[in-house]
């Protein structure tokens, strides 16, 4: 396993899989910007295999798995080699697609010794631009770059870091640049974040979340209503939410968005010798 210094050494060893088996399977959906990034961090490590690519992306003291295979069965033996230097920590892989079209995959990576962590479903919403939801709101404002650090802790205490993808220091300060942090203050405190990306149409809407403290007064309300008046010229809104969060589904149910087939099952591996 190597440490990636440019993003070119990742696509040479992908085009090797492609020549070998053009419908080859994969589970690695990241932007030319998000590979650039996790490379000038140091987070990115690639390990090669006849007809696989293994791509690992350091997460503080875990590592999420991306693959490219040209089958389930060169992806079987390359997660199952025992002599490899992954195995001895926790790894994290997302198994994304059609729930009918899951199963091999993830019965390659449970035989592997990793096991289901958590399921998530796709949901998405078609844009309005004259939708009466969308507002503006002089409360709800972008974040600044002082907030990076309470965000980071707020988000940290809320989100499940192996199956919801906590975002760190970096991309919350990238997200600022852009314009993509929402916020809405009670005194010195944070009442309610949303953290979104819009990229040509599309926006993904990554996290919406409000402080136990100031529940039940409209801060959630407020902040998506906001959300929508500034991405009213996307066509298409999309999340992933926990499978079995019934009331944040119901949530975006009542503001119309819709469930797409599309599931992710977080497998994750404690390692040979982890306790």
């Amino acid at each position: 396993m190597r440490q990636l210094t440019h993003a070119s050494e990742f696509r040479d060893a992908l085009q090797k899989v492609k020549s070998e088996r053009p419908s080859f399977a994969t589970n690695f959906y990241a932007t030319p910007e998000a590979i650039d990034g996790w490379i000038a961090r140091g987070r990115l490590f690639l390990e090669e295999r006849e007809g696989c690519l293994l791509l690992f992306r350091r997460d503080q003291d875990f590592h999420h798995l991306h693959y490219a295979a040209a089958d389930s069965g060169t992806l079987a033996a390359a997660l199952g080699d025992r002599r490899a230097p992954w195995r001895s920590g926790t790894v994290t892989a997302d198994l994304i697609g059609r729930e009918a079209d899951l199963g091999i995959t993830v019965e390659t990576f449970v035989g592997a010794g990793f096991y289901r962590h958590a399921s998530l479903v796709r949901m998405s919403r078609i844009g309005d631009s004259s939708s009466p939801e969308a507002y503006a709101d002089p409360e709800v404002v972008f974040a600044e770059p002082q907030d990076a650090p309470a965000i980071h802790t707020f988000l940290a205490q809320l989100l499940d870091r192996y199956s919801e993808q906590l975002p760190d220091l970096e991309e919350i300060h990238a997200a600022l640049s852009h314009r993509g942090l929402l916020v809405l203050r009670r005194g010195e405190d944070l009442g309610g974040v949303l953290f979104f990306e819009t990229t040509g149409l599309t926006s993904v809407l990554r996290y919406w979340f409000v402080n136990d403290r100031f529940r039940n007064l409209g801060i959630g309300a407020r902040l998506i209503r906001t959300y929508f008046r500034l991405c009213k010229a996307s066509k298409r809104i999309v999340l992933w939410v926990i499978s079995d969060n019934d009331d944040a589904i119901a949530k975006y149910e009542h503001y119309r968005f819709r469930r797409e087939g599309l599931v992710d099952h977080v497998v994750i591996r404690k390692g040979d010798t982890a306790s």
